[in-house]
């Protein structure tokens, strides 16, 4: 198994512990990012298309369908569920996510599998999903930002889930795929530059809160 990749998939199931057990036990979505969470989900439905008609592993499968039900139950929680529904800050959750990035992914997608030639509609989800992932923290990175004190167990879900998690599962998806080219192109252009950029926020969030200021 590919280390980088395994590495990717035991932090993003750390991260999503975390915030599970950050919403039980605070009974309130306060500081956290509907938007990201949406965001993830639509990155699992659209890697993960292959789920029912293609079997790799048991490990696999079994990793594909808990990242979409936690994703999908997390973001039930936060939508419908009280306590959490009534605690969750809509206003402070603002960064236009379909605009700046489901959009740009899905058009860079489709150029990048135009210069491949290979416009399957498999193989253009699977690569707007390599590039919505770079993005996805972005609008809980904003919401962090519009808060003046951080909490520990939301710092903890964003550091296992940015330098770690996406970066790692990144690189892991060179030495899995065949589509390389999608991968290396995205990396260099995209992935690279967005990750350091998420690493560097949410450091300052979670290192020097007092700074930020709430908007």
């Amino acid at each position: 198994m590919n280390l980088f990749r395994l590495a990717g998939d035991m932090s993003h199931v750390v991260s999503i512990l975390v915030l599970i057990l950050r919403l039980r036990s605070s009974k309130s979505a306060v500081g956290i990012s509907l938007k990201t969470q949406e965001l993830f989900l639509l990155v699992f439905v659209t890697r993960y298309l292959d789920l029912f008609n293609t079997f790799y592993s048991l490990y696999n499968s079994i990793m594909k369908i808990a990242y979409i039900s936690a994703t999908a139950s997390i973001i039930y929680m936060i939508r419908f569920k009280e306590p959490y529904k009534s605690k969750y800050d809509r206003s402070q959750d603002s960064f236009l996510h379909v605009k700046f990035a489901v959009a740009p992914c899905a058009v860079l997608a489709l150029i990048s599998c135009l210069m491949k030639r290979e416009l399957y509609p498999v193989d253009v989800l699977w690569t707007f999903s390599i590039y919505l992932e770079a993005l996805a923290i972005v609008p809980q990175l904003f919401v962090l930002q519009r808060y003046r004190e951080v909490e520990n167990l939301t710092g903890h879900y964003v550091f296992f889930l940015v330098p770690i998690a996406s970066f790692t599962s990144s690189i892991g998806s060179i030495a899995l795929t065949t589509n390389r080219f999608t991968v290396i192109i995205g990396l260099c252009i995209f992935l690279v530059p967005s990750k350091l950029l998420c690493m560097w926020t949410s450091s300052t969030t979670m290192l020097f809160p007092s700074i930020m200021e709430a908007s």
